[in-house]
């Protein structure tokens, strides 16, 4: 048995179809939008990071005669200090008294929902 579609038909499903394919595109712009806008937010924390710790230094360099050699030796120390000298702050994760590991910067476990001393600021 062969189906024929009607004109009609034909047209209402191209109807759906083009919608289908707008709102498949609007939902992609949002996206794209929402994206960019998080990029940019994130940009702005770490500019916001970079004068903090570009303030931090120069006060640290004028009070305390710190020099550029002796934050760049501190900066290797702590990079290497993971087993990866990768130029990333990787703190070691803590071990919670249930046993399990838990990250650095949480400050509850995940498995027995227990307060996690910090051991690190950062």
């Amino acid at each position: 048995m062969r189906h024929f579609l009607t004109y009609g038909a034909v047209r209402r499903a191209e109807g759906r179809s083009f919608r289908a394919i707008e709102h498949q595109q609007r939902n992609a712009d949002m996206q794209r939008k929402q994206a960019r806008n998080e990029k940019e937010k994130i940009e702005d924390q770490l500019d916001a990071l970079r004068l903090a710790s570009a303030a931090m230094w120069e006060l640290m360099k004028e009070k305390l005669a710190v020099t550029d050699a002796e934050l760049e030796a501190k900066m290797d120390a702590i990079d290497s200090a993971d087993g990866h000298k990768d130029g990333r702050y990787r703190p070691r994760p803590t071990t919670c008294s249930c046993g399990a590991k838990v990250n650095a910067s949480d400050s509850i476990c995940i498995y027995c929902s227990k307060p996690v001393e910090r051991q690190n600021l950062f």
